[in-house]
C-alpha cells in the first residue's frame, strides 16, 4: 500500500521561533515540504491564531488547539467525518476538551483558592502585564487570550504546592500541562489524543496507511511525539532536553526553532526521499 507522510508539528519553540514567532527563514523548505506531505499544526495556540498561521502559509489542513481540546477541519476538504458537527469559520470543529466556563468554576472553588493565588492566569492580565511576561506584540496577545477551552498561567508557587494542585485537578478530570511559556489548566485531554483522532479520519477516508511524525520542543508535547512512526525534538530555547519513552525513530536538532526543524525532518528517511 502507498503510504502519505502526516507531519503533526507544535508551533511555539519548534516551528516559530521562541522570540519573533517568525519561520521566514525555512519558508523556501516549509513550502516545498508543505506542497509533498499533510502539515498538521497541533498547538497550544487558540483557533484565531493558527487560523491566521494557517491562511498566511497557504496551509489547508486540520489542526489541533489548545493542547488536544478541539480540532478544526476545513469544510472544502473532503474527509469522511462521522458525527454532524458544529462549523466556525469555514471548519468544522471537533470539540475534544472541556469548556472554558467549567475551567474557571473549578479554579473557583475554596479548595483551589490557596493554589490559584499563586497563579497568574493569561485571561486575567492586562495588555502591559502580558508583554512584560512574553515579550509579545499586541495582536499576537489579543488572540492568544482568545481561549475557548484552556486556562495558561504563570507558577509563582513551589514544586510541592503545584503538585498538590495537579493533584486536585486530576481528581476533577482536569489535567494541567507545561508549555513553553505557560503552564495550560486543560480537561483529560492531549495532543496524542487528538492526534490519533486525525489520524483515523484520514485512514477512514482514504483507505490507505498514512506514515505519521511529529515535532515538538516541550514537555506538553510528549502525548504526541510518543505516537507517530518518527518523532523529532526540536532543540528548546530554554536547554532543557525531552526524553520519550520511545527510542526508536526519534530524532534531535542541534539547533533551535526555526532551523532546528527543518534540521531534524531533514534526518527523516521519509523526509529524504521526498526532500
Amino acid at each position: 500500500m502507498n503510504k502519505e507522510v502526516i507531519i503533526f508539528s507544535d508551533l511555539d519553540g519548534t516551528l516559530l521561533n521562541h522570540k519573533n514567532f517568525s519561520f521566514d527563514e525555512i519558508l523556501v523548505f516549509f513550502k516545498k515540504i508543505s506542497k509533498k506531505t499533510i502539515i498538521v499544526p497541533n498547538t497550544s495556540k487558540t483557533f484565531s491564531e493558527v487560523k491566521k498561521i494557517c491562511e498566511d502559509s497557504f496551509l489547508n489542513n486540520p489542526f489541533i488547539v489548545e493542547n488536544g481540546s478541539a480540532i478544526f477541519i476545513p469544510i472544502n476538504l473532503k474527509l469522511t467525518l462521522s458525527n454532524k458537527l458544529e462549523t466556525q469559520e469555514g471548519y468544522y470543529k471537533l470539540v475534544l476538551g472541556s469548556d472554558l466556563e467549567d475551567l474557571i468554576k473549578f479554579t473557583n472553588l475554596e479548595k483551589c483558592k490557596k493554589f490559584t493565588s499563586k497563579c497568574s492566569f493569561l485571561y486575567k492580565m492586562n495588555i502591559k502585564e502580558l508583554k512584560e511576561s512574553t515579550g509579545l506584540s499586541n495582536s499576537i496577545l489579543m488572540n492568544s487570550k482568545k481561549r475557548d477551552f484552556s486556562l495558561p498561567f504563570l507558577w509563582n508557587g513551589t514544586k510541592e504546592l503545584f503538585e498538590k494542585f495537579n493533584f486536585i485537578a486530576n481528581s476533577h478530570n482536569y489535567k494541567i500541562l507545561k508549555g513553553g511559556r505557560f503552564y495550560h489548566l486543560i480537561g483529560n485531554v492531549d495532543k496524542g489524543k487528538a492526534l490519533k483522532l486525525i489520524l483515523k479520519i484520514y485512514k477512514n477516508t482514504f483507505k490507505k496507511k498514512f506514515l505519521s511524525i511529529s515535532l515538538g520542543d516541550s514537555p506538553n508535547d510528549i502525548a504526541m511525539l510518543e505516537n507517530t512512526d518518527y518523532s523529532g525534538i526540536v532543540k528548546a530555547f530554554s536547554n532543557k532536553k525531552l526524553y520519550l519513552k520511545k527510542d526508536k525513530n526519534v530524532f534531535y536538532s542541534s539547533i533551535v526553532a526555526p532551523k532546528g526543524w527543518e534540521q531534524v525532518l531533514k534526518m527523516m528517511p521519509p523526509i529524504k526521499k521526498i526532500n
